[in-house]
């Protein structure tokens, strides 16, 4: 409006005005909050002859007191901001404490121009909030085949595997990716993949480090033409290197074959008579010279907890190690997986291993493995049914902290003030 003003507070000491609207009177807000100087201490600032720190509060005390000289006076605050509660400015405290009953007479009046403010707000059409996506597709569109991977996707978040799936609808990576965790993950589990091809079986001999080393910088090559990836990332890879070369040394001194990035599928059927197909590319399978079989998944985010993955909401080693006692990855049927295995990479100290024992409950990894597979062909029959949805976040607490379809599911709108917490 051409009669709307915003001054500042010189400004409204000098302009006169029908209505004067003194905003932001939050303690730390105005007043302004005294800050000691980091290089200048208070005996200092007296040496130079500057002003202590204490005399803006006087000094906006003072246009206070000049700005409620006006004819009509509306002081307004803010309870909250950025959602951290605020304190009331000192000076309108010692106000209604002098003013008394008067001053409920004053809050009462300022609740008018509230109320207008809601007023604006406030839709015209009243409609109910919008609830949780849960769609619910043909049958036809729904996916059959769907790797380990992605069955943890569909216990966290159905909605995701829909819009994929269903909708066909592909993340596109992000423009100028050089030096992303993602990419950084794939450039290295291929030096990995091509490490263990290069020495499959037994110790490692002694140029094995100078080769690891060497692949290391061919499939970063690109990369470290960016200087803040030379700067930052590349001593974290040198420092992985160094502990996967150590892993290696301790793991083969049995073994007796390496796969490495071995591809496998296991079909079975449902109750409505369609088959589905389970598939997985396992990063490292080891071959003991007494017959074990082990697994290994390498990992250059966060792997998940023992925990985690004994609920279900994991399940990617537990659901290769059942697939492979089912034949696959090339092995004979009835193959024991007698360990699981999550090393991270590219982590503070060049990485961790977290094997997967569950101490807690003293089950084997072989029976979490098949309670998995009965809880997968259950979650499986479930969605063969044309009346269940795929909902969004159905379990809060669990869901990735990043998807690529919230936005699609609109989950910030139907998700705030949830009790829940999703």
């Amino acid at each position: 409006h051409p009669r709307l003003k915003i001054f500042g507070l010189l400004e409204a000491r000098l302009m006169p005005a029908d209505v004067m609207l003194l905003g932001g009177l939050d303690e730390g807000v105005w007043p302004p909050q005294a800050q000691s100087d980091a290089f200048l201490n208070r005996p200092m600032r007296h040496a130079l002859g500057l002003t202590p720190p204490e005399r803006r509060i006087g000094q906006t005390a003072h246009d206070f007191v000049m700005a409620l000289g006006h004819r009509r006076v509306i002081l307004s605050r803010a309870r909250k901001r950025d959602g951290t509660p605020m304190v009331e400015s000192r000076f309108v405290q010692r106000l209604a404490a002098l003013a008394g009953e008067a001053f409920k007479d004053c809050r009462k009046r300022g609740e008018r121009y509230v109320n207008f403010a809601r007023a604006i707000d406030k839709p015209a059409d009243e409609r109910p909030p919008i609830g949780r996506p849960r769609p619910k597709p043909p049958l036809a569109l729904r996916p059959q085949r769907l790797s380990v991977t992605r069955i943890e996707t569909l216990r966290r978040d159905p909605y995701a595997i829909y819009a994929e799936y269903c909708l066909n609808l592909k993340e596109l990576p992000e423009p100028a990716e050089i030096g992303e965790r993602r990419n950084i993950g794939t450039l290295l589990h291929e030096v990995l993949e091509k490490f263990g091809a290069r020495f499959p079986s037994g110790a490692l001999p002694p140029e094995a480090t100078a080769v690891f080393s060497a692949l290391l910088d061919e499939n970063f090559a690109s990369e470290r033409a960016d200087p803040d990836f030379n700067a930052f990332a590349w001593p974290r890879l040198k420092e992985a290197a160094r502990f996967y070369l150590d892993f290696e040394n301790r793991r083969r001194v049995d073994l007796a074959r390496l796969d490495v990035e071995r591809k496998g599928e296991f079909v079975f059927a449902l109750e409505d008579g369609s088959a589905f197909t389970l598939s997985a590319t396992a990063d490292r399978i080891e071959h003991h010279a007494d017959g074990r079989v082990s697994l290994v998944d390498y990992k250059t985010g966060r792997p998940p907890g023992v925990n985690e993955v004994r609920a279900g909401f994991a399940p990617q080693l537990t659901l290769e190690a059942a697939m492979a006692a089912r034949g696959a990855f090339g092995l004979p049927p009835g193959t024991n997986v007698a360990e699981a295995i999550y090393v991270k990479l590219f982590a503070k100290d060049g990485g961790d291993e977290r094997p997967l024992v569950f101490k807690k409950t003293g089950e084997t990894l072989t029976e979490v493995a098949e309670k998995h597979v009965v809880e997968l062909v259950s979650l499986l029959n479930q969605f063969r049914d044309a009346g269940t949805g795929y909902p969004s976040r159905p379990y809060p607490k669990f869901a990735a902290r990043y998807s690529a379809y919230d936005h699609l599911a609109r989950v910030k709108e139907w998700a705030a003030d949830r009790e829940d917490g999703a």
